[in-house]
């Protein structure tokens, strides 16, 4: 598929199979670069803070040639890669940015459940008499604290998936856009996904379904070297050490064949909210810039 950048007619809306269908299909052509970036990422961040950096600006100049494509103007990873090492400073920010950002939404999630906590030991103080506090295998009070368990898990699930749905674009501005910077690439992403949030769940969730076989292997294969190397971790701390570097490994393997995909359908997806919202055609920077 593509999107002609010269045309000034919004470009049709993609339903949630199509956004996710063309990430797979630019992934696949693409595979061995996109690839290849994903390993580079994921050595800078060993690095700390320039290496942070870095490896935001690499995993974003996936989606930026992504894009490219996708508005039929092509460009080579050291042509997009100069646009984003001049912005490397501002994804650096933005990681902070978000970082703090979670935190907050974390901390908010805490003291709402630990209200809700209180509030339900209060009901079952007053609908169960004793029962509560005296009795921790009564039947009915077992019940109910393991469904308001789930109730909770499902709370604390759906708020962290639909705040992900929300920034899931954030790094994409501002590896396309000039006007961006690295905190209002953080606010683009939230006014590019309003009105689309559920649309979005849906593509995360078949995303991850997508990726979760790609990872079983590597990660079956990290137990069983991990429980391999367990009897001699516990005479000889080299293999406490090799077992370590072995697990940071294959976890940075599992994470890099996946994350080209992840990078690739942001791609899509922010082509097409831009043309939902903003009905016009897209066009990529001027290419000596």
């Amino acid at each position: 598929m593509s999107f002609n950048q010269g045309s000034s007619q919004p470009i049709q809306p993609l339903s949630i199979g199509n956004v996710v269908t063309a990430g797979l299909r630019l992934y696949g052509v693409h595979f061995k670069s996109y690839l290849k970036l994903a390993f580079i990422a994921y050595a800078w961040i060993l690095v700390p803070v320039y290496g942070w950096a870095r490896c935001g600006a690499t995993l974003a100049l996936i989606s930026r040639l992504a894009y490219s494509e996708l508005v039929e103007q092509p460009e080579t990873p050291s042509e997009a890669g100069r646009f984003l090492r001049a912005r490397l400073w501002q994804f650096l920010l933005m990681g902070l940015l978000m970082f703090l950002l979670i935190i907050g939404i974390t901390i908010g999630v805490i003291i709402l459940l630990f209200i809700l906590a209180l509030i339900t030991g209060v009901i079952l103080g007053i609908f169960i008499p004793g029962g509560a506090a005296n009795d921790a295998f009564n039947p009915v009070v077992a019940l109910v604290s393991f469904t308001l368990v789930l109730v909770y898990i499902g709370l604390i699930f759906s708020v962290f998936l639909l705040v992900q749905a929300r920034f899931i674009l954030v790094e994409v501005p501002l590896a396309i856009e000039n006007s961006t910077d690295g905190a209002s690439t953080i606010k683009r992403s939230w006014n590019l996904t309003r009105g689309n949030l559920w649309r979005i769940v849906a593509i995360i969730i078949i995303t991850s379904l997508l990726t979760f076989p790609l990872q079983v292997p590597l990660s079956v294969l990290n137990i069983i070297i991990q429980i391999s190397l367990q009897p001699l971790a516990r005479v000889n701390s080299n293999y406490r050490l090799l077992a370590a570097i072995v697990n940071i490994l294959l976890t940075l393997i599992s994470i890099a064949l996946v994350v080209p995909l992840w990078q690739t359908i942001k791609a899509v997806l922010y082509c097409d909210l831009r043309s939902r919202r903003e009905g016009f055609g897209l066009k990529l920077r001027d290419r000596n810039i």
